[in-house]
């Protein structure tokens, strides 16, 4: 049933993208539908605002004890493409929240251009923020999955799914405020598999950083699992708490 629904989401598509041009998110430029969601000026502009330099990985979380307190956790450690506003909200808006698939190897391509060259332990595997099973029926896919692909590959290390799950449902973060947002993701994160990240230097991805208090919760559960570190990287950081999408 799943294969026909996609079938027919493809063709429905494809008969768009005849009809309606296909036009660049950002400036509304016509585009090749094959070649993403943004022209190549755009793309051009977008990966010059980022760029690498001195740094180096330091960890979201490094020892278990710090785990269950929210000032263990340090926000200023996060790897970040951009602050959430302007065209990159757009682009994160149009990639989560229309499908918009392809920009996800733009937005990993500017976390890369931020990584790169940075000194350190590097992270041996990435894992992405899981959805609970009925949002991710729903939306057809996890954009911190998509994500999270496409990073492995550009840094060359491996992801894994299905080990950090989401195992209830929850509600949706943008209805609620900071100490409710806490309070909603508070032990929802499961490691199922602990043995593939026992010991492990683990990269935690996701769209957007904004409280913290999805991507605390999961490095909980990681660290509580028996990885060794855990790292944070998000397409994006809210620039205050309220503007997670």
């Amino acid at each position: 049933m799943r294969a026909v629904k996609r079938f027919f989401v493809e063709i429905f598509g494809t008969l768009l993208d005849i009809v309606l041009p296909c036009r660049c998110i950002i400036c509304g430029t016509i585009v090749d539908p094959g070649g993403g969601n943004v022209c190549r000026v755009c793309r051009d502009r977008l990966a010059a605002e980022v760029s690498g330099g001195p740094g180096a990985w330091k960890p979201f979380v490094r020892r278990l004890e710090d785990s269950g307190n929210r000032a263990g956790f340090h926000r200023e450690t996060v790897v970040s493409g951009g602050s959430y506003r302007g065209d990159l909200r757009r682009l994160i808006i149009a990639f989560k929240f229309q499908g918009r698939r392809t920009i996800g190897r733009l937005l990993a391509g500017r976390i890369a251009r931020v990584i790169k060259g940075y000194s350190g332990n590097n992270p041996e595997l990435i894992i992405p923020v899981p959805l609970f099973r009925e949002r991710l029926r729903q939306r057809g896919f996890n954009q911190a999955g998509d994500l999270g692909r496409e990073l492995a590959e550009l840094m060359g290390i491996q992801m894994v799914e299905g080990v950090l799950e989401r195992m209830k449902k929850t509600d949706f973060q943008t209805r609620l405020d900071s100490e409710g947002r806490w309070r909603n993701v508070e032990g929802v994160f499961m490691v199922t598999r602990p043995q593939e990240v026992k010991d492990k230097r683990v990269l935690l991805v996701d769209d957007l950083y904004t409280t913290g208090a999805t991507v605390v919760n999961c490095a909980k559960a990681l660290m509580e699992a028996g990885a060794a570190e855990v790292y944070v990287a998000t397409a994006a950081m809210a620039p205050h708490p309220g503007k997670e999408q």
